[in-house]
Protein backbone atom coordinates (compact mmCIF):
# COMPACT_ATOMS: atom_id res chain seq x y z
CA UNK A 1 0.00 0.00 0.00
CA UNK A 2 2.73 1.95 0.92
CA UNK A 3 4.66 2.20 -2.81
CA UNK A 4 0.96 3.32 -4.60
CA UNK A 5 0.27 6.34 -2.33
CA UNK A 6 3.96 7.16 -2.59
CA UNK A 7 3.68 7.20 -6.17
CA UNK A 8 0.55 9.34 -6.52
CA UNK A 9 1.33 11.88 -3.93
CA UNK A 10 4.70 12.12 -4.93
CA UNK A 11 2.87 12.69 -9.08
CA UNK A 12 0.55 15.15 -7.61
CA UNK A 13 3.50 16.85 -5.30
CA UNK A 14 5.37 17.61 -8.20
CA UNK A 15 2.53 18.86 -10.63
CA UNK A 16 1.20 21.36 -7.74
CA UNK A 17 4.86 22.62 -7.04
CA UNK A 18 5.83 23.02 -10.92
CA UNK A 19 2.17 24.78 -11.50
CA UNK A 20 2.53 27.19 -8.25
CA UNK A 21 6.11 28.37 -9.42
CA UNK A 22 6.82 28.27 -13.20
CA UNK A 23 3.03 28.63 -14.36
CA UNK A 24 0.60 26.24 -16.64
CA UNK A 25 2.86 27.32 -19.41
CA UNK A 26 5.96 25.13 -17.31
CA UNK A 27 3.61 21.75 -16.93
CA UNK A 28 3.11 22.24 -20.81
CA UNK A 29 6.91 22.29 -21.68
CA UNK A 30 7.89 19.96 -19.05
CA UNK A 31 4.91 17.25 -19.97
CA UNK A 32 6.17 17.62 -23.85
CA UNK A 33 9.72 17.56 -22.97
CA UNK A 34 10.19 14.27 -20.85
CA UNK A 35 7.56 12.37 -23.64
CA UNK A 36 10.05 10.57 -24.74
CA UNK A 37 11.79 9.76 -21.17
CA UNK A 38 8.81 8.52 -20.17
CA UNK A 39 8.04 6.41 -23.00
CA UNK A 40 11.31 4.69 -22.48
CA UNK A 41 10.76 4.00 -18.50
CA UNK A 42 7.68 2.16 -19.58
CA UNK A 43 9.52 0.15 -22.00
CA UNK A 44 12.38 -0.54 -19.65
CA UNK A 45 9.61 -0.96 -16.67
CA UNK A 46 8.06 -3.56 -19.05
CA UNK A 47 11.08 -5.59 -19.03
CA UNK A 48 11.78 -5.42 -15.27
CA UNK A 49 8.29 -6.72 -14.89
CA UNK A 50 9.62 -10.10 -16.93
CA UNK A 51 13.07 -10.17 -14.57
CA UNK A 52 10.70 -10.03 -11.51
CA UNK A 53 9.05 -13.05 -12.42
CA UNK A 54 12.09 -14.91 -12.92
CA UNK A 55 13.50 -13.94 -9.54
CA UNK A 56 10.24 -14.69 -7.88
CA UNK A 57 10.65 -17.99 -9.05
CA UNK A 58 14.01 -18.82 -7.57
CA UNK A 59 13.23 -17.49 -4.81
CA UNK A 60 10.49 -19.64 -4.13
CA UNK A 61 13.57 -22.72 -4.98
CA UNK A 62 15.96 -21.47 -3.13
CA UNK A 63 18.60 -21.14 -5.07
CA UNK A 64 20.21 -18.05 -3.34
CA UNK A 65 23.16 -18.41 -5.53
CA UNK A 66 21.67 -18.37 -8.99
CA UNK A 67 19.21 -15.62 -7.68
CA UNK A 68 22.04 -13.01 -6.82
CA UNK A 69 23.94 -14.22 -10.61
CA UNK A 70 20.82 -13.11 -12.16
CA UNK A 71 20.16 -9.76 -9.98
CA UNK A 72 23.66 -8.78 -11.25
CA UNK A 73 22.95 -9.68 -15.00
CA UNK A 74 19.50 -7.67 -14.58
CA UNK A 75 21.25 -5.35 -12.66
CA UNK A 76 24.29 -4.92 -15.91
CA UNK A 77 20.74 -5.49 -18.44
CA UNK A 78 18.93 -2.38 -16.48
CA UNK A 79 21.90 -0.05 -16.98
CA UNK A 80 23.12 -0.80 -21.02
CA UNK A 81 19.21 -0.18 -21.18
CA UNK A 82 19.27 2.97 -19.47
CA UNK A 83 22.78 4.50 -21.47
CA UNK A 84 20.95 3.42 -24.62
CA UNK A 85 17.80 5.65 -23.60
CA UNK A 86 19.88 8.14 -22.45
CA UNK A 87 21.84 8.48 -25.85
CA UNK A 88 18.25 8.42 -27.85
CA UNK A 89 16.98 11.01 -25.31
CA UNK A 90 20.55 13.47 -25.88
CA UNK A 91 20.28 13.23 -29.76
CA UNK A 92 16.36 12.93 -30.43
CA UNK A 93 14.78 15.04 -27.72
CA UNK A 94 15.62 18.23 -29.06
CA UNK A 95 14.69 17.05 -32.98
CA UNK A 96 11.35 15.70 -31.66
CA UNK A 97 10.60 18.72 -29.92
CA UNK A 98 11.48 20.74 -32.48
CA UNK A 99 9.33 18.69 -34.86
CA UNK A 100 6.46 18.29 -32.20
CA UNK A 101 6.02 21.92 -31.52
CA UNK A 102 7.09 23.54 -35.10
CA UNK A 103 9.83 24.92 -32.21
CA UNK A 104 7.13 27.22 -30.51
CA UNK A 105 9.08 25.88 -27.09
CA UNK A 106 12.58 26.61 -25.76
CA UNK A 107 13.98 23.42 -24.25
CA UNK A 108 17.71 24.04 -23.38
CA UNK A 109 20.01 20.95 -24.25
CA UNK A 110 21.35 20.83 -20.79
CA UNK A 111 17.90 19.29 -19.94
CA UNK A 112 17.88 16.34 -21.88
CA UNK A 113 20.45 15.57 -19.07
CA UNK A 114 18.70 16.16 -16.31
CA UNK A 115 15.83 14.03 -17.52
CA UNK A 116 18.19 11.29 -18.62
CA UNK A 117 19.35 11.79 -14.33
CA UNK A 118 16.15 11.31 -13.70
CA UNK A 119 15.43 8.22 -15.17
CA UNK A 120 18.43 6.24 -14.49
CA UNK A 121 17.62 7.39 -10.60
CA UNK A 122 13.82 5.77 -10.55
CA UNK A 123 14.73 2.54 -12.46
CA UNK A 124 17.34 1.70 -10.00
CA UNK A 125 15.04 2.77 -7.65
CA UNK A 126 12.12 0.47 -8.82
CA UNK A 127 14.48 -2.14 -9.60
CA UNK A 128 15.99 -2.86 -6.08
CA UNK A 129 12.28 -2.04 -4.62
CA UNK A 130 10.74 -4.95 -6.83
CA UNK A 131 13.73 -7.28 -5.32
CA UNK A 132 12.34 -5.86 -1.86
CA UNK A 133 8.87 -7.07 -2.84
CA UNK A 134 10.63 -10.81 -4.07
CA UNK A 135 12.28 -11.76 -1.15
CA UNK A 136 9.23 -10.21 0.95
CA UNK A 137 11.73 -7.65 2.98
CA UNK A 138 8.54 -6.24 4.56
CA UNK A 139 10.67 -3.03 6.11
CA UNK A 140 11.97 -2.07 2.57
CA UNK A 141 8.87 -2.51 1.25
CA UNK A 142 7.17 0.01 3.62
CA UNK A 143 9.62 2.11 4.16
CA UNK A 144 11.54 2.90 0.85
CA UNK A 145 8.37 4.88 -0.66
CA UNK A 146 8.58 6.86 2.41
CA UNK A 147 11.86 8.36 1.86
CA UNK A 148 11.41 8.62 -1.62
CA UNK A 149 8.46 10.85 -0.99
CA UNK A 150 10.74 12.54 1.69
CA UNK A 151 13.62 13.05 -0.29
CA UNK A 152 11.43 14.78 -3.50
CA UNK A 153 9.76 17.08 -0.63
CA UNK A 154 13.04 18.44 0.56
CA UNK A 155 14.16 18.71 -2.98
CA UNK A 156 11.48 20.71 -4.59
CA UNK A 157 11.67 22.65 -1.12
CA UNK A 158 15.19 23.96 -2.19
CA UNK A 159 13.90 24.88 -5.90
CA UNK A 160 11.01 26.74 -4.47
CA UNK A 161 14.12 28.95 -3.28
CA UNK A 162 15.63 29.56 -6.65
CA UNK A 163 12.07 28.32 -9.45
CA UNK A 164 13.19 27.68 -13.01
CA UNK A 165 12.45 24.34 -15.44
CA UNK A 166 16.43 23.44 -15.03
CA UNK A 167 15.73 23.58 -11.20
CA UNK A 168 12.95 21.57 -11.10
CA UNK A 169 14.48 19.07 -13.06
CA UNK A 170 17.82 18.60 -11.01
CA UNK A 171 15.43 18.31 -8.13
CA UNK A 172 13.30 15.31 -9.29
CA UNK A 173 16.45 13.77 -10.64
CA UNK A 174 18.08 14.13 -7.37
CA UNK A 175 15.78 13.15 -4.91
CA UNK A 176 15.62 9.55 -6.28
CA UNK A 177 19.01 9.09 -5.17
CA UNK A 178 18.88 9.96 -1.68
CA UNK A 179 16.82 7.27 -0.51
CA UNK A 180 18.36 4.86 -2.93
CA UNK A 181 22.01 5.63 -1.21
CA UNK A 182 20.14 6.19 2.47
CA UNK A 183 18.43 2.75 2.86
CA UNK A 184 18.69 0.75 -0.17
CA UNK A 185 21.67 -0.08 -0.72
CA UNK A 186 22.44 -1.12 2.93
CA UNK A 187 19.89 -3.26 2.82
CA UNK A 188 20.83 -5.05 -0.37
CA UNK A 189 24.81 -5.41 0.73
CA UNK A 190 25.12 -9.25 0.15
CA UNK A 191 25.07 -8.55 -3.28
CA UNK A 192 27.29 -5.27 -2.75
CA UNK A 193 30.66 -7.56 -3.95
CA UNK A 194 28.85 -9.11 -7.00
CA UNK A 195 28.11 -5.86 -8.69
CA UNK A 196 30.41 -3.05 -6.76
CA UNK A 197 31.44 -1.94 -10.35
CA UNK A 198 27.33 -0.76 -11.04
CA UNK A 199 27.28 0.66 -7.34
CA UNK A 200 30.23 2.93 -7.53
CA UNK A 201 28.72 4.25 -11.45
CA UNK A 202 25.33 4.59 -9.25
CA UNK A 203 27.01 6.71 -6.56
CA UNK A 204 29.09 8.59 -8.96
CA UNK A 205 26.19 9.65 -10.94
CA UNK A 206 23.86 10.78 -7.76
CA UNK A 207 27.06 12.65 -6.58
CA UNK A 208 27.23 14.82 -10.14
CA UNK A 209 23.55 15.19 -9.83
CA UNK A 210 24.27 16.72 -6.38
CA UNK A 211 27.01 18.48 -7.17
CA UNK A 212 24.80 20.24 -10.11
CA UNK A 213 21.85 20.48 -7.78
CA UNK A 214 23.28 22.59 -5.04
CA UNK A 215 25.60 24.14 -7.73
CA UNK A 216 23.01 25.59 -9.14
CA UNK A 217 21.33 27.71 -6.13
CA UNK A 218 24.49 29.12 -4.92
CA UNK A 219 26.18 29.88 -8.70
Amino acid sequence: LAAPVSQTASGILQSLVLARFCGAEGVAIFNTGTKIASLGMMLIQKFQDVLLVGFSELHELGRPAVFERRFRQGMALLFTAWALASLGISSLNSVFLAFWTSRRISWPEELNWMICGWLGAVLASKYFANVFTVVLNRTGIRVVPILDFASLTVCLGLFSLRPSLSNFCLAIAVAPWASLAVFTLRHLKIFLSGYSFFCALLFLAGGIMLILFLGAFFS
